[in-house]
């Protein structure tokens, strides 16, 4: 099944990777290192289960980064994330540490 996402989904992904690369937070390759670093699978059951409450924005970059990597695998899998809510909270918890 082939999921074509909307305009704002993949100029939220184009953001997410603009500013992975602009910013000093995360390294984009990284991703898996850093989930793994925080006792987060990369894998959808594990990746929804993150408590985003507790993690830093390095992690939850990874996490969005993740998110896009596995679309690339499995359509639909970025879909899941959002109507599920996690790319709310991650997307959330990242304006909290901005803001703090």
């Amino acid at each position: 099944t082939f999921v074509s996402y909307s305009i704002a989904v993949n100029n939220l992904a184009d953001d997410i990777y603009k500013f992975a690369k602009e910013s000093n937070e995360i390294v984009p390759s990284k991703y898996a290192e850093i989930l793994q670093a925080n006792g987060i699978e990369w894998g959808y059951d594990s990746m929804m289960k993150a408590d985003a409450s507790e993690l830093d924005a390095q992690c939850i970059l990874a996490l969005l980064i993740a998110s896009l990597r596995a679309e690339r695998f499995c359509d639909g899998v970025l879909l899941g994330f959002i109507k599920n809510g996690a790319v709310t909270r991650w997307l959330k918890r990242l304006q909290e540490l901005d803001e703090a």
